[in-house]
């Protein structure tokens, strides 16, 4: 028992480490005082297989979870895993109101720290919500809100460390009623593989791509609250410029919004100054490289504001220039080092555009190397990780 009570034993519980790129962070932690398990819940409504796992330096274990909602998630064989490994620590993706959180606690005994990572930016009032639900005849919503509320009352003074990736998401943990210590953390890029890459290199890509002018370039998921439609508008606006424009290839249509941009780009005539890409998150520091600006024009809804908005620190260690929207986390990651336009302003964003496209490309390189220089000290894994190796050498 004393080389255990003299070890830090971290246990990670982890849906996004489904990705290997997502595990990087966790393999900064181990040293020869801090070993690691991770746990990845596999739930039938996360499409995919896991990546493979050969080349990780810990042991990984997928558990089955379930339950209709994500606060209602249940991992099976989690709470035997914990009495096995015995975990001095446990670093849980997880937020506060949420049954997973409750089993983790109730499966821990009183020396073991247990942290969460929230993504969480808005300020909830569970009850609040479930009275003006049950007015309008949404029992669902309702009973939720109860059950939310009750889960956030048994789990927030159990809670050793919240760590948020916001302002927003600290002042959103303490709305709940948590009073313990919240230590805001990048959501970190690999600085391995998002960084400037040579000339060469990236003319050859840009060759391959038939990148021939200036490229402006969205990198990301293909959903409304993304805002692609206003960029999509802001670039119609341009036409009298020289410019391509750089996406993702979305030729399955596999959502109606997908179709829906397609045909926006036939709309406003600039499908033939697109350029369709298909790549995996490893290869996309390439296509990064080969953009000159990036653009990440998220549109906040009732229910939904920008979370963290990854992208933008990805393309700021590329050494590129952004602009992204006021929503959510993204003026915060940007600080001085790139671009701001108010939230689903299209004639704003279309005049930021026009900006840069007339500026010559040598008065945009303090810019580029601001973006570089926020992004790999102090938005990368590195600084995430650091945070937490920290704590366990206390």
């Amino acid at each position: 028992m004393n080389s255990i009570s003299k070890k830090n034993r971290v246990l990670v519980i982890a849906h996004s480490c489904l990705r290997s790129v997502n595990r990087r962070v966790y393999r900064l932690l181990i040293d020869d005082n801090t070993s690691l398990h991770l746990v990845v819940p596999l739930h039938s409504s996360i499409p995919g297989s896991p990546d493979p796992i050969d080349q990780e330096p810990f042991p990984v274990s997928f558990l089955t979870s379930h339950g209709p909602h994500s606060r209602l998630i249940r991992v099976l064989g989690l709470k035997e895993l914990i009495r096995e490994f015995q975990p001095t620590h446990i670093i849980s993706e997880t937020d506060i109101a949420s049954l997973l959180t409750s089993d983790i606690l109730g499966a821990v005994n009183r020396s073991t720290h247990v942290w969460l990572v929230s993504i969480e930016n808005m300020q909830r009032r569970f009850i609040a919500e479930a009275w003006k639900a049950l007015f309008e005849r949404d029992l669902r919503i309702a009973v939720g809100g109860v059950i939310a509320q009750w889960f956030a009352w048994r789990n927030v003074h159990r809670i050793n460390h919240i760590f948020s990736i916001s302002k927003a998401g600290t002042q959103a943990v303490q709305a709940l009623g948590y009073h313990g210590q919240v230590t805001q953390i990048p959501l970190g890029f690999d600085p391995l593989l998002f960084n400037i890459q040579s000339p060469d290199s990236i003319q050859t890509t840009r060759n391959r791509l038939g990148l021939t002018k200036t490229t402006i370039a969205y990198f990301g998921r293909l959903v409304p609250e993304k805002g692609v439609e206003n960029l999509i508008q802001a670039l119609g606006k341009l036409q009298h410029l020289e410019w391509q424009f750089l996406i993702d290839s979305f030729s399955d249509y596999r959502s109606p919004y997908e179709q829906q941009i397609d045909q926006l780009l036939d709309e406003y005539g600039i499908k033939i100054r697109t350029v369709f890409f298909e790549a995996h998150h490893d290869e996309m520091p390439t296509y990064m490289n080969a953009a000159d600006i990036v653009v990440l024009a998220s549109v906040s809804t009732k229910r939904w504001v920008e979370q963290y908005g990854k992208v933008i620190p990805e393309a700021m260690a590329c050494g590129k220039v952004v602009v992204g929207s006021s929503s959510g986390t993204i003026p915060e990651l940007i600080g001085d080092a790139g671009f701001i336009v108010s939230e689903g302003d299209v004639n704003q964003l279309a005049t930021m555009l026009e900006k840069l496209l007339n500026t010559p490309a040598k008065e945009l390189d303090r810019v580029r190397e601001k973006a570089y220089e926020r992004a790999q000290t102090s938005l990368s894994i590195r600084q995430q990780a650091d945070v937490w190796i920290k704590l366990l050498q206390r």
